[in-house]
């Protein structure tokens, strides 16, 4: 299960390494599933870049370890929880995404990050 308070890497190039779950913007849920907008505070990030450390940012997760039912015989579950940083427009704050995209976040019409990602499943 994947919660509020939980950890999530970073799956682009925006200088950020690792946020903390704070809120979750688009649905009352204590759940997060695939194509949420997510509020997070940095945990870890790289120097000299836009993003530091202790910053509240804005992200759509891509990829969760909790299985998905794709469709009626397929399951999905990745090896980590990632998000992809966006602004208060909701664009992209990295121009690139390293690793897999799941595949649910054409309901959520992020179009963007499906054209950049390396993989969709």
């Amino acid at each position: 299960m994947v919660n509020l308070y939980s950890t999530f890497i970073v799956a682009d190039n925006s200088g950020a390494k690792v946020i903390k779950c704070l809120n979750i913007i688009n649905r009352k849920s204590q759940n997060i599933i695939v194509g949420d907008i997510i509020l997070g505070v940095v945990k870890k990030s790289i120097s000299n870049v836009l993003i530091k450390k202790s910053d509240i940012v804005k992200g759509v997760v891509i990829r969760t370890k909790k299985i998905s039912n794709k469709d009626m015989f397929f399951k999905i579950s990745f090896n980590d929880n990632a998000v992809v940083l966006i602004n208060k427009n909701n664009d992209l704050i990295g121009k690139r995404i390293f690793g897999s995209v799941s595949s649910e976040l054409y309901k959520s019409k992020f179009f963007k990050i499906i054209s950049l990602a390396e993989n969709i499943v």
